[in-house]
């Protein structure tokens, strides 16, 4: 390193010092707190997404005949199992599951709404993610850092 800069820091105030490490700290436990956050709600949806794929159907037709009884039974054992959220998702399909018989007497088992109704983004995402809050962390940020500038300033003048 440069000497002149290892003079320019010798000369920083400490109180200087503790807003830059405040100002670091906050960042890291806020993106700490992020990420896991993120990873949990990950977990959530691909525990929910390979339960769903354990018992799922070959030939791709349920989607217009819809799924017989037996296989509904299988989704319901496979997915009653299942624990927090993902078990909130699953209660939730479940309970818009209902039978319709075609003009051909065929049963099948069909959701009554839309998946993305069923699953909306404030259940699945707002209510495990507050990414309201992780909003706020560029301001807070900025905040503790005018701070310690207004404080610096201030150090400097107390001298003159």
């Amino acid at each position: 390193m440069n000497d002149s800069l290892l003079v320019f820091l010798s000369h920083i105030p400490e109180i200087i010092w503790g807003f830059c490490s405040l100002v670091f700290v906050v960042f890291a436990w806020q993106w700490l707190a992020m990420w896991l956050s993120r990873n949990r709600l990950r977990k959530h949806l691909m525990t929910l997404a390979s339960a769903f794929k354990e018992v799922q159907g070959d030939d791709g037709r349920e989607s217009q005949r819809g799924l017989t009884g037996e296989k509904l039974d299988e989704y319901r054992v496979a997915l009653d199992t299942l624990e927090g959220p993902p078990k909130e998702w699953w209660d939730r399909i479940n309970h818009s599951i209902e039978l319709y018989v075609s003009q051909e007497d065929q049963e099948g088992w069909f959701l009554t709404e839309r998946p993305r109704n069923l699953l909306p983004y404030d259940i699945v995402v707002s209510q495990n993610f507050h990414a309201a809050i992780y909003g706020a962390v560029p301001g807070i940020l900025t905040g503790l850092g005018l701070t310690g500038t207004f404080l610096a300033i201030l150090w400097a003048l107390y001298g003159v």
